[in-house]
């Protein structure tokens, strides 16, 4: 066989080699890129959702409250009790106390007539009704800013789990690309070597001679 078509032959296995290595590697870098890609969501999403949650619950919270107070839902119980809570944590009673001093006050002539103690209900109810709504609004504000927040971290989700599709999906684009470039470079090394071996083996026929063959040069014949 010519020396230049083995050359040939051996750098083809050998490019083939250098291919099929070259597809592994990026089959690995794939994976690792991906792996680091995976980590670093899911890190996003985990902050995120430490941040969010507390909000989240307290809107939760804020509804089950108001839900009692307003006897559609909730632990009518518990929500009188937080109302409790609330009154008692505010100057509410202060403000109670000042204003039912001050229609007595008013009233001082006949402090103990219908006028004065209608007065005092008055006073007693709307001061009750204004801290009552107004409680309730906060809470429906605490409610509707839990369900922001809930909104917002589904959002925040949603957006990671299209990011780790589409990584996945470009991994999976690098696996099957390396493969398939793998396939053919080993496919073309081993075509290389069956035509080496080939032609080294039809070389080794066509070269050889049979012992009852004359040499080259000389002519038989009876002495």
């Amino acid at each position: 066989m010519p020396v230049g078509a083995s050359i040939a032959a051996a750098g083809s296995i050998a490019k083939s080699a250098i291919s099929a290595n070259a597809a592994g590697q990026a089959t690995k870098a794939a994976k690792q890129a991906n792996q680091a890609n995976l980590q670093f969501l899911n890190g996003v999403y985990d902050d995120a959702k430490g941040n969010l949650n507390p909000t989240i619950q307290g809107g939760i919270k804020s509804g089950n409250t108001l839900s009692g107070l307003l006897g559609v839902g909730g632990d009518p119980v518990a929500s009188q009790k937080a109302w409790d809570q609330y009154r008692n944590s505010t100057n509410y009673q202060f403000q109670f106390d000042q204003g039912t001093q001050a229609v007595k006050t008013a009233n001082a002539p006949a402090f103990n007539s219908g006028a004065t103690a209608k007065a005092l209900i008055n006073y007693g109810q709307g001061q009750a009704g204004s801290a009552l709504a107004g409680y309730e609004s906060l809470l429906a504000g605490q409610q509707s800013l839990g369900a922001q927040s809930a909104l917002g971290l589904g959002g925040i989700g949603t957006n990671i789990a299209q990011q780790v599709i589409g990584t996945n999906n470009a991994t999976a684009g690098v696996k099957g690309s390396s493969a398939l470039y793998t396939g053919n470079a080993l496919g073309g090394g081993i075509d290389a070597l069956t035509g080496l071996f080939g032609n080294m083996t039809g070389a080794s026929s066509y070269g050889g001679s049979s012992g009852s063959g004359a040499l080259p040069g000389h002519t038989t014949g009876a002495i």
